[in-house]
């Protein structure tokens, strides 16, 4: 886990435990009716306005979906391991497979060359035969 996401899972368990809620008269609350914050937007709280209503419904859900969004970046984290070390395997056999190959022509030479002279050998017989010997003179 990068720093940065270390970090964002500390202030998260740090926080009050989620997951949280508001109420229609604008708290945003926690289980066993904890109070996180008050929000009202028509009027100053602590000298702040709020302006948009749609922030507390965002505030109040954060918890989870940061918990959410920190797990599935750990279980994607996992797998791009998980796929790591699959092609580091895939690489160690690409090698072997290529030293096999490189091991495996000089064979494959000879044997072609053996095999083309077996050919040449197999014609001559095939054209001697043939051929009458009497005596010490072929004909």
């Amino acid at each position: 886990m990068s720093d940065r996401l270390a970090e964002i899972r500390g202030r998260l368990e740090a926080a009050t435990p989620g997951p949280w809620w508001h109420t229609n008269d604008g708290w945003i609350m926690a289980e066993g009716g904890l109070t996180i914050q008050h929000w009202n937007s028509d009027k100053l709280q602590d000298g702040i306005k709020f302006g948009n209503p749609k922030d507390i419904d965002f505030i109040a859900n954060a918890p989870t979906d940061i918990r959410y969004l920190l797990d599935e970046v750990e279980r994607l984290q996992e797998r791009c391991d998980a796929y790591k070390g699959q092609v580091r395997a895939g690489e160690d056999e690409i090698k072997q497979l290529r030293k096999f190959e490189s091991d495996a022509l000089p064979i494959l030479d000879a044997y072609e060359h053996m095999h083309t002279r077996a050919l040449r050998a197999e014609a001559e017989n095939e054209s001697l035969r043939g051929l009458k010997v009497t005596g010490l003179k072929v004909t």
